[in-house]
């Protein structure tokens, strides 16, 4: 047998095994209210199109107070234009509680 005919050949078997599994949908739930995560983003955007602008906003999950439960640390953006919204543009910290 020839190399060409044992690759279709396994290629077939793996695609027809594939083929055979049941898909499960994967879900996602929204519990930021329930954690008490209360984050918005601001990107400040503008028509200058400042580089910064183009920067998305940072996520960080890490154990900040080394007590082995992961934490969480949000960047935000803010604005070059709205003093305002630049100001209340602030990076959230949020420890874990370790209830949920």
């Amino acid at each position: 047998m020839t190399m060409r005919v044992a690759t279709t050949i396994g290629l077939i078997f793996a695609f027809a095994s594939a083929a055979w599994q049941q898909i499960v949908p994967i879900t996602f739930s929204d519990a930021t209210k329930q954690a008490g995560i209360n984050f918005k983003h601001e990107n400040g955007a503008s028509r200058e199109k400042y580089l910064p602008e183009t920067m998305s906003a940072g996520a960080l999950i890490f154990d900040y107070d080394n007590d082995g439960w992961p934490d969480i640390f949000l960047v935000n953006g803010g604005s070059f234009i709205d003093r305002a919204a630049a100001t209340a543009a602030r990076h959230r910290l949020y420890h874990n509680n370790q209830d949920g």
